[in-house]
């Protein structure tokens, strides 16, 4: 009654909507930045921003994700709210707030252990974007689960395109340094916080005092162990975690050159999986207390839609695969080896997409522990990568590509063993067509 039952079409539509048009535009200011910069400005602003991320996914550990088995119950009841922000989401702030003040203080005050010998005024920004971020996401996707994904998407489509149209402005008025961009970045961030926190607690005001439902601390931190354990292994296995170690090995400016080629093979997936990955989440948590059956059915629809665009990206990208992977700028390596390299951190970002969708079934079960073994073998698999990573660029990414391929088909498997769930890999005539047109038609304009 006071969660609005959603159509699948209608969040399919508008996690598009926030996908394509904030990940199209964030690729967009990624080349800008690039071009109009310099690689080196640039390098320096995506080692910053990767470092971010991967910070951002570990602190996390699952919270955000584990959230799609619990939010009916969270939302059931005003009690149940209070319940999840005194005991878990209020949890989660103090010790992303002590995290905060403990990077801080060791950048400042001892040895710096995250950015370096970057300035200190930078360290700060980017420590209040870590802060508000992970306050943020969590906030969004909560609005996301009582039913509002139409507001969801427009607050972070309008915030994305506002921040990156801000800077913008700076980068034409002045010559910028990452740390403003970084509080550019804050404040869009703060302002989106701002809306989420008034929608949520219009919508708590709307709930009843009590209902019959429990909301489980002690299981909500249970489960989140192990979607935790899982997400660190898709955290890592990523370009953001490659980038960090390409700056000390090969300088800012090749950094540069290689988040070029990772963002624009990645933008693909990242659009299908934040689609996927949010559709999933909230079909699935919405679905939770009905028959096993219509879970499965949903779980099988959702992967229909998500590979026919898997195939479009595939056609796509083996047509126009030298326009997308080989930068214009001065290259320290052949054109061969930066195809090898954006083939296969396509391929290893289509695989970990996989994974990540399958993760959302698990979560929505409460089940994530059966599958963490198998992301274990992952993270094992990336310690043994960086611990050899002096044997090459191509060899590295590729290894990657082999170790999270097999973890994606033990997870597979054992999810037919254990659930009878088959993805669907049914081709659409149609969509092949139109993917093959388009493709066709964008290497004949590149050509020209």
């Amino acid at each position: 009654m006071y969660q609005t039952r959603l159509r699948l079409s209608n969040v399919l539509t508008w996690s598009a909507a926030d996908a394509l048009v904030t990940r199209t535009a964030l690729l967009a200011y990624e080349y800008m930045l690039s071009y109009a910069i310099g690689a080196a400005f640039h390098g320096t602003f995506g080692y910053v921003i990767s470092i971010l991320y991967i910070a951002q996914g570990i602190t996390n550990f699952g919270f955000d994700t584990n959230l799609a088995a619990y939010s009916e119950d969270i939302m059931s009841s005003r009690r149940n709210v209070y319940r999840f922000i005194l005991g878990v989401w209020t949890t989660q702030i103090i010790c992303i707030g002590a995290i905060s003040c403990y990077l801080y203080t060791s950048n400042t005050l001892q040895a710096p252990i995250l950015l370096g010998s970057l300035p200190s005024t930078l360290y700060l920004a980017w420590i209040i974007i870590f802060f508000i971020e992970a306050i943020r996401k969590t906030a969004k996707h909560l609005v996301r689960y009582t039913g509002r994904v139409q507001a969801a998407a427009t607050i972070e489509v309008v915030g994305t395109l506002g921040y990156i149209g801000l800077a913008g402005i700076i980068l034409f008025m002045m010559q910028p340094s990452v740390t403003v961009l970084l509080y550019v970045h804050a404040l869009s961030a703060s302002v989106q916080l701002c809306i989420f926190a008034g929608i949520l607690l219009r919508h708590v005001k709307q709930l009843p005092a009590y209902s019959d439902t429990t909301f489980s601390i002690a299981r909500f931190h249970m489960n989140r162990i192990f979607v935790g354990i899982n997400e660190v292994a898709g955290t890592l296995y990523t370009g953001n975690f490659l980038i960090p170690f390409i700056v000390y090995s090969r300088g800012y400016e090749f950094a540069s050159i290689f988040r070029l080629v990772w963002y624009t093979a990645q933008w693909f997936v990242l659009c299908i999986q934040q689609i996927f990955a949010a559709t999933g989440s909230i079909m699935l948590a919405q679905y939770k207390k009905q028959p096993v059956q219509e879970r499965i059915n949903v779980f099988y629809t959702l992967t229909h839609y998500m590979h026919q665009i898997v195939y479009a990206g595939i056609f796509f990208v083996l047509i126009n695969s030298r326009w997308l992977f080989v930068p214009q700028a001065p290259l320290s390596f052949s054109p061969m080896k930066a195809l090898c390299i954006g083939f296969f951190l396509f391929a290893l970002t289509v695989v970990d997409s996989f994974c990540a969708f399958y993760l959302r079934w698990y979560v929505v079960e409460e089940q994530a522990h059966s599958i963490a073994l198998f992301n274990i073998f992952s993270i094992i698999g990336m310690d043994a990568i960086v611990r050899y990573q002096d044997f090459g660029d191509v060899p590295t990414i590729i290894a990657m590509f082999a170790i999270r391929t097999l973890a994606f088909v033990m997870i597979s498997a054992w999810s037919l063993y254990k659930w009878n769930l088959r993805p669907s890999f049914r081709w659409s005539k149609e969509s092949v067509i139109i993917t093959v047109v388009i493709s066709a038609l964008w290497f004949v304009i590149h050509m020209w």
